[in-house]
C-alpha cells in the first residue's frame, strides 16, 4: 500500500512567502543588506543576483526537488511566480528590468541530463516567468560538456567543473543587450558566472542579471541525501497551493 504525502500546512506556506519580502542578504555569502553584495559581485560577471527563497525551507525545498528530480513540472509555474515576487519586491531589479527591457534565458542542461530527465526545470521556469514579467524568453546557451552534478563539489572544484562548459547556441548571431539568466538554484553562483562570462565575451556592452527560485547556503562537499529527496505526487497539489498562498 503506497503512503500519501501529507500536504505541508498553509503556515509553512506562509512562512516560505515571508521569505520573499523580509531578509536582504548576499545569495552567495549570506552577509546582509542586498542579494548580491559588493565583494561578490567584484568576482562575478553579473550586474545583480537575486533568489525568490531558502532551499532550506520545507515547502521551497520540496518544489525545488520535485520539479528537478520527480517531474512535477507544474511547481514551475509556482517557483516562476515566486521569483517574480522577489523581482517586484527589489527596487534594483525592478528600475534595472524597465530600463534595460531584457530577454530572459533559462540555463541549458547537457544534452545527455535533458534526455534522461525528459525536460530542463530552468527552461520551464524560464518561459513561465516570461508570462509573469511579459518579457520574451529565448536560448541563448548550450551545454556542450558534461558535468559532475555542483552541489556535490567545492567553490573551486565548482568553477573548474564549469571550464568550458558553455557556448551559444547554434543559430544565435546577435546577443541582447540585456538578458535575465535563470535557474533553479544559486548556491556560489559559479554557474551564472560561467555562462555570463561567455554572453560577454560575445558581446562586451551588456548588461546580466541572474535569477533563481531558491538559494542554497552551500558547505564545502555537501550533497543531500537521495533519501531526502521527497518523492511527489501531482495530488498533493502543492504548486498550486504555493500560488495561491503568494497571490
Amino acid at each position: 500500500m503506497t503512503r500519501a504525502h501529507p500536504v505541508l500546512p498553509f503556515s509553512s506556506l506562509l512562512r516560505a512567502v515571508s521569505d520573499l519580502l523580509a531578509p536582504r542578504e548576499c545569495v552567495l555569502c549570506g552577509r546582509a543588506g542586498a542579494w548580491l553584495c559588493a565583494a561578490c559581485a567584484a568576482h562575478l560577471s553579473l550586474d545583480g543576483c537575486l533568489a525568490a527563497a531558502s532551499l532550506s525551507l520545507a515547502p521551497i525545498e520540496r518544489l525545488i526537488y520535485g520539479c528537478k528530480y520527480h517531474g512535477l513540472r507544474s511547481a514551475a509555474a509556482a517557483l516562476a511566480h515566486l521569483i517574480a515576487r522577489a523581482a517586484g519586491a527589489s527596487p534594483a531589479f525592478t528600475a534595472w528590468m524597465r530600463t534595460n527591457h531584457p530577454v530572459l534565458s533559462p540555463l541549458p542542461l547537457h544534452p545527455q541530463r535533458e534526455r534522461a530527465r525528459g525536460y530542463n526545470q530552468a527552461s520551464l521556469i524560464a518561459r513561465a516567468l516570461a508570462r509573469e514579467l511579459m518579457l520574451p524568453c529565448r536560448t541563448l546557451l548550450t551545454r556542450i560538456k558534461p558535468t559532475a552534478d555542483q552541489v556535490k563539489l567545492t567553490r573551486e572544484a565548482r568553477r573548474n567543473n564549469l571550464d568550458g562548459a558553455f557556448s551559444l547556441a547554434r543559430g544565435i548571431v546577435e546577443i541582447p543587450p540585456a538578458v535575465i539568466l535563470v535557474d533553479d538554484v544559486v548556491t556560489t553562483g559559479a554557474t551564472f558566472d560561467a555562462a555570463a562570462r561567455i554572453l560577454r565575451n560575445a558581446r562586451t556592452d551588456m548588461s546580466i542579471w541572474g535569477v533563481a527560485a531558491a538559494y542554497h547556503a552551500h558547505t564545502e562537499g555537501e550533497a543531500p541525501a537521495p533519501s531526502k529527496i521527497p518523492r511527489w505526487r501531482d495530488s498533493m497539489g502543492l504548486a498550486r497551493h504555493a500560488v495561491s498562498v503568494a497571490v
